[in-house]
């Protein structure tokens, strides 16, 4: 689902499924199985503690470095990502934090030319799929009344940004 490490045997940061309701997490050296519950999670992993719908998941704690970026939808190892961790997955948004501050806040998007892919409101960078395959959209969501856009209270009509 998410991760980076050197090797499968050295230390990793990554979080795997291995079905709907049940996945892994690595942390350092250790891995933990967990149950989530039901097949949508929602996931706060933060350095040594996971908690997947509610439930903590603690490891103990490590230091540890990884040269290897953070991969979503699959596991970097060593720059590749490993073909049996990619997922099926619907992302509704991945924020990404170092040491308490926000570097990458994503959210799915399909540009105007019609390219899914992954908006950082941080940076204000837009990321195509880097990896195999492509991404796909669910069905579009229509937004009327207030909404916060770029950070400003704007009331909308479907589909029509003020």
């Amino acid at each position: 689902m998410i991760g980076g490490r050197i090797s499968s045997a050295n230390a990793a940061f990554n979080m795997l499924v291995s079905s709907a309701t049940a996945g892994r997490d690595d942390y350092n050296t250790t891995v933990l199985n967990f149950t989530a519950g039901s097949s949508r999670w929602k996931i706060d992993k933060n350095k040594n503690i996971t908690t997947v719908n509610g439930s903590m998941i603690t490891h103990n704690v490590g230091t540890f470095t990884t040269t290897c970026s953070i991969y979503i939808n699959a596991v970097n190892t060593n720059g590749t990502p490993m073909s049996s961790t990619t997922a099926n997955a619907r992302w509704y948004k991945v924020k990404i934090y170092d040491n308490g501050i926000l570097v990458r806040d994503f959210i799915p998007i399909k540009t105007t030319t019609n390219i899914y892919g992954l908006w950082d409101k941080v940076n204000k960078v837009f990321y195509k799929n880097a990896g195999t395959g492509t991404f796909t959209g669910g069905p579009a969501v229509a937004l009327t009344g207030w909404h916060k856009i770029k950070g400003v209270w704007a009331k909308t009509a479907a589909n029509t940004w003020s």
